[in-house]
Formats: structure tokens, C-alpha cells, sequence
């Protein structure tokens, strides 16, 4: 198996040539009398034939292993930025094991070759909690990569009308946790992206609150705080209308 997998599409061409070198020159030499010609045409063409199909099954081997290599633990590629005053925190992070996701995903691997992440939020403020967005911000540290899109994941709602009331979300109990899923497939997009522009894969990815919805209609928001804006802080925030249809249709969990 080491040997299959050590191969490249380059060596399987020398191994190739060689063999049919070996080929030509028996047939050319075909009177020699060391080695009977007809022994030495056996073994040359059988080695081409071995080295045909190592050949053929290398980039088989080479096309299991993921796009990317998925790290043990998802802090290796996100690290979670709390707010001084936030109501609701990140109390745990883990890769979505293989038995929790559709047989669409192949053993829990995106195209990426990067798992979901389920994050683990909890509410620590004292009133029910509708709805918690989180934004998942790129390193800025890459070169020409300034100012990076930022992604959304969310719980909830901000509003929800009274004809939809029986299927949303419920309310986050004060003290009470629930899971979000950060897509595989958005932290493979940040992680290609980073080896197209010879970013260092060290840097992280911040995963950091945005904004929270109490069920009394008020609400939090984070923002940069601090003489270099390094700092993530909280303020009152009037709650609006949010997710919109077309994201909602998005942000759909993949059915089990």
C-alpha cells in the first residue's frame, strides 16, 4: 500500500517507458543467447503489465484522501472571540461524527474534506433568548487579503408571525444550551482560499457573537472595541427582522 500510494502520475510514466525500453530491446536483441528471448519477452511484458496496473490503481488510492487534511480538534482551525459582557457563550466545539450526518455527506466528510462543526451555545443571561447570530470572520493577516467576507451562522429568530409560531425554534431558556453547525464546506472555502494566497494555516479563523434577541423584544449586539479595535464588547441592540426567507431556505439543517 506504501508503495501504491508513494506513486505519481510521473513515476508511473518511467515505470511505463522503462518496461517498454526493456520490451524494444528484447525484440530487437532477440537471438542473444545469455537469456532465451522468448523467458526475457515473458518477464519484460510482465513487468509492464505490473507497473500498468499499479499504475491504474494510484490515483484511485490518491483520490480517497480528502481535498484537505481535517485536524483532530476544530480549535486548530477556529478559535472562539467572546464579548466581555455577552448573554450568550460558547461552552464546546466538535467535529459532527460520521452516524450524525446523511449518507449524502460519505462518512461525514464534505467535498472540502472537512467536517461540520457543532458548536454548543449557552444562555447566561437571565431572560429567554429567541435569537443568537455568530459570524465566522477569516484571518486578515493574509497577504492582499484585507477586510474578508464575513460568513453568518444563527439560532432562531428575530420575529416570528403568529402563523408560524407552531414550527419555529423555541426560545432559549436562561441556563438552557443548544447546538448551531458550522458548514464544513464554508470552513473548506476560508482554508482553500487561505492556500491560494500563501496564507500561514496557523491563523485561525474567529468565530465571534454578533448579535442576541431576547423574547421581551429587546435586544445585544457585539462590536470592535478598544484603542485598536481588538477588543469584542456589547451594546443595546433594536432587534430587526431577521433571517430573511431566502436565507432561512439556506440555513435549512441537512435532513438525517
Amino acid at each position: 500500500m506504501r508503495l501504491v500510494r508513494g506513486l505519481t502520475r510521473g513515476r508511473c510514466r518511467a515505470w511505463a517507458l522503462l518496461a517498454a525500453q526493456h520490451r524494444r530491446r528484447v525484440d530487437k536483441n532477440y537471438t542473444q543467447p545469455v537469456i532465451p528471448a522468448d523467458t526475457a519477452m515473458i518477464r519484460h511484458r510482465f513487468a509492464f503489465v505490473i507497473a500498468s496496473a499499479i499504475c491504474a490503481i494510484a490515483p484511485t488510492a490518491s483520490a480517497r484522501k480528502p481535498v484537505q487534511n481535517q485536524p483532530t480538534d476544530p480549535s486548530e482551525l477556529v478559535v472562539v472571540h467572546p464579548a466581555l459582557n455577552e448573554p450568550v457563550s460558547v461552552v464546546r466545539m466538535a467535529f459532527r461524527a460520521p452516524s450524525d450526518v446523511s449518507p449524502a455527506t460519505k462518512g461525514g466528510q464534505r467535498p472540502t474534506g472537512i467536517s461540520d462543526v457543532i458548536v454548543e451555545i449557552v444562555n447566561r443571561s437571565a431572560r429567554p433568548v429567541s435569537f443568537v447570530r455568530y459570524g465566522l470572520q477569516p484571518p486578515d493577516e493574509c497577504p492582499g487579503w484585507s477586510h474578508p467576507l464575513t460568513r453568518y451562522i444563527w439560532y432562531g429568530r428575530t420575529t416570528t408571525p403568529p402563523e408560524e409560531q407552531a414550527r419555529a425554534e423555541p426560545p432559549i431558556a436562561p441556563g438552557a444550551s443548544r447546538e448551531i453547525v458550522i458548514p464544513g464546506y464554508e470552513l473548506g472555502s476560508i482554508r482553500s482560499r487561505m492556500q491560494k494566497s500563501r496564507c500561514r494555516l496557523s491563523l485561525k479563523t474567529r468565530l465571534v457573537i454578533e448579535n442576541v434577541a431576547f423574547s421581551d423584544g429587546t435586544g445585544w449586539e457585539g462590536f470592535a472595541d478598544g484603542p485598536d479595535h481588538d477588543q469584542w464588547n456589547g451594546r443595546p441592540w433594536t432587534p430587526e427582522p431577521f433571517p430573511p426567507p431566502e436565507l432561512e431556505r439556506l440555513a435549512q439543517p441537512p435532513s438525517h
